[in-house]
């Protein structure tokens, strides 16, 4: 009986251990987010208004031309001055979009790429088709 217990005590322990953790980590995010003036975890971001949407295939053979270490890089950036071409604003790439280009590696990115644009009033965000 005597070990049953000490075992329960441990556990409470353990418990009251990892809650105390979990505290010191959230305090130190936001403390973080606040030197960095980033969003708080509980703040919530606001919807921008969409003023146009499009879907586009744009061509990336041309980094073929490229070092073979710099291609998906390039690809970014062609990607990105193509979009603000059409945007005619500051261009935001999603993280799906820059996972898709990279997938293949550094040196093999895809060779066309369909994208939707989505024109708000500040900037342009770009995602996958």
């Amino acid at each position: 009986m005597a070990e049953a217990t000490t075992a329960k005590q441990e556990v409470k322990r353990i418990e009251k251990q990892k809650a105390k953790e979990v505290e010191k980590k959230s305090k130190l995010q936001d403390m973080v987010a606040e030197k960095l003036k980033l969003p708080k975890k509980e703040e919530k971001k606001k919807e921008k208004k969409v003023l146009e949407e499009k879907i586009v295939t744009i061509g990336l053979r041309r980094i073929i031309d490229s070092r073979r270490t710099k291609r998906a890089s390039r690809a970014i950036k062609l990607i990105k001055e193509k979009v603000k071409r059409i945007a005619k604003k500051p261009v935001k790439l999603s993280l799906k979009l820059n996972e898709k280009i990279w997938k293949r590696g550094i040196q093999h990115p895809p060779s066309k790429i369909k994208i939707k644009i989505k024109i708000m009033e500040d900037e342009a965000e770009v995602s996958p088709a």
